[in-house]
């Protein structure tokens, strides 16, 4: 009686047909593993390696295929043998038995294989649709922020040297209200350092006027457009942020349910991470 012929999958794809031979030495060198399905002529259906009685624990795997088959199919066989004498085409087609349709891939698989081969590129789309909504919007800030600082550097060098003339003239007028009685050379010159006082007070807002107006207009110009624009591109940043947050959720879920071991669970608990940030961190 001929050798057994084997059939076995290989992931998604099946193999053979090979002899019990190599199907044993492919069992010794770990290259089919007892969870690995494997079919031969007379089972019927596949079954795991591990559950073939003998083709793990040694000996025969299975009896002689014409003891496991009914007495009409013995008898097709023979006449099948019979026959390929006669016809060639017979030949090849006993050649290869019918096997369980078992590996065609559905349209499950091929939709699940699908979504494994986009998860990644989704992933990489939405991490990079958030870093550079946030980015944007953090560089926007920081540029408005620095044209405001540079108004406000200009107008405090201004108030200082104010700051600094009045106190000087306030110093005097301070030391000639805390004598007893004053001369009138004395009270004159009270007199006129109080219209000092006054006149610096016009002169400084008469100063910022003149620079709002001339050379500080176009710093403060830039620093409102630079606000509004902050203001009116946030909404477009905002949504872009929102949706690639949906897209980095949508990658790592599908990583997460296409994958096995720790990258499973890492894209999960990043699902997590995220959910709870936007949500329930910003509610609080």
């Amino acid at each position: 009686m001929s050798e057994a012929i084997w059939y076995f999958a290989d992931g998604d794809e099946e193999r053979g047909p090979v002899t019990e031979a190599q199907i044993r030495t492919l069992i010794g060198t770990g290259n089919l593993k007892p969870d690995d399905l494997v079919w031969r002529e007379g089972m019927d259906d596949w079954l795991p390696a591990g559950d073939v009685p003998g083709l793990y624990g040694g000996g025969s795997s299975a009896p002689a295929p014409d003891a496991q088959l009914p007495t009409a199919k013995v008898r097709q066989e023979r006449q099948a043998a019979a026959a390929e004498t006669k016809d060639p085409r017979a030949a090849m087609k006993r050649r290869e038995p019918d096997r369980p349709g078992r590996w065609k891939p559905t349209r499950s698989t091929e939709v699940f294989k699908y979504l494994a081969f986009l998860g990644q590129p989704l992933l990489l789309a939405g991490l990079l649709m958030v870093i550079g909504s946030r980015g944007c919007e953090s560089a926007a800030m920081r540029y408005a922020e620095r044209l405001a600082s540079r108004v406000d550097v200009v107008e405090t060098r201004l108030e200082s040297e104010w700051q600094r003339k009045r106190t000087l003239l306030e110093l005097q007028v301070r030391s000639l209200e805390e004598r007893p009685q004053l001369n009138p050379a004395e009270q004159q010159r009270l007199n006129d350092l109080n219209a000092d006082i006054r006149q610096l007070d016009e002169q400084r807002q008469a100063d910022l006027e003149k620079k709002r107006t001339g050379e500080w207009k176009e710093l403060m110009n830039a620093a409102r457009e630079a606000r509004a624009g902050v203001v009116m591109w946030n909404f477009w940043r905002t949504g872009v942020f929102w949706f690639g947050t949906l897209v980095l959720a949508i990658g790592l879920l599908t990583v997460g349910f296409t994958s096995s071991g720790p990258e499973r669970w890492m894209a999960l608990a990043m699902v997590t991470a995220i959910l709870f940030s936007l949500y329930y961190a910003r509610s609080l």
